[in-house]
């Protein structure tokens, strides 16, 4: 990742540390390293969710991430919006059970909770 020196002394010459302030700067080192490890770690989860994101909202499939409690849309593409003939706030302000006619309410409920114990595996299903 990179390193850290630090020379202590007067008028430019180095000058031993005594016990007690190289503690001190290995505690700042560990500080410093575990700030920037974070820190890269989230600039790496930022980039992968813009990557996804850009990658989601290209497609022409419809995908839609569902709130598993309350059906509510959480997030859409612009595919879904054409597919279902609703703007993105519109289908936000939906729960998907308005909207299909597949499955009742109490139907979803019993499929969702199969697929969170593994029971029923989420499949594709292609448009037509």
């Amino acid at each position: 990742m990179g390193a850290l020196t630090v020379v202590a002394g007067e008028g430019g010459a180095a000058a031993a540390l005594d016990e007690a302030g190289r503690q001190f700067l290995a505690i700042v080192a560990a500080r410093l390293n575990g700030y920037l490890t974070k820190r890269r770690q989230r600039s790496d989860a930022d980039w992968r969710q813009r990557v996804f994101g850009a990658l989601v909202s290209m497609t022409d499939d419809a995908v839609a991430v569902i709130d598993a409690e309350d059906f509510r849309f959480l997030e859409v593409n612009r595919a879904a919006c054409r597919q279902l003939g609703y703007s993105e706030e519109e289908l936000r302000a939906l729960r998907s059970p308005a909207i299909q006619a597949e499955f009742d309410e109490d139907e979803m409920r019993r499929r969702t909770a199969e697929m969170q114990t593994g029971e029923r595996k989420v499949s594709y299903r292609p448009s037509t």
